[in-house]
């Protein structure tokens, strides 16, 4: 990647992150050598709300996200922890929601208790639903 497309990442461990939350550290100046704008961008898409609860409705609703770039998943309520992890590592790309209960699950088409059906994925512009398992994506 060119050196203005290179982004670098400050983290502070789980026991510094309480701290900070405590008032007991003083936030840094992150500043880089080249242009800043991609890194600022990378933390507006970060600070986005992610693993919030949603209703079928409201995740339909929701697509337009996708139409503005950014594509929609709908995780069951309790995701497998591989697929959450998943869905975690990709959140600059995407905005990520948990079906609110099992029933809002069975509306977008996700399974419960280990089915093959993990998430349910609005890609950007698209406004049909993609169910995506074990197996692959199917249309929804």
């Amino acid at each position: 990647a060119a050196p203005t497309e290179c982004r670098h990442f400050a983290v502070a461990p789980a026991h510094e992150r309480e701290l900070f939350a405590a008032g007991g550290l003083e936030p840094i100046l992150v500043r880089g050598r080249h242009s800043e704008a991609p890194l600022l961008a990378d933390f507006k898409r970060l600070a986005r709300p992610q693993f919030t609860r949603t209703t079928a409705a409201s995740a339909h609703a929701g697509r337009t996200c996708a139409a503005a770039g950014r594509a929609l998943v709908v995780l069951p309520p309790v995701p497998a922890r591989e697929v959450a992890l998943a869905a975690h590592r990709a959140r600059l790309w995407m905005d990520v929601g948990l079906a609110e209960d099992i029933s809002e699950a069975g509306d977008l088409g996700l399974s419960i208790d280990g089915g093959d059906t993990l998430a349910a994925v609005w890609q950007p512009g698209e406004e049909e639903l993609q169910l995506f398992g074990g197996g692959g994506v199917e249309p929804g």
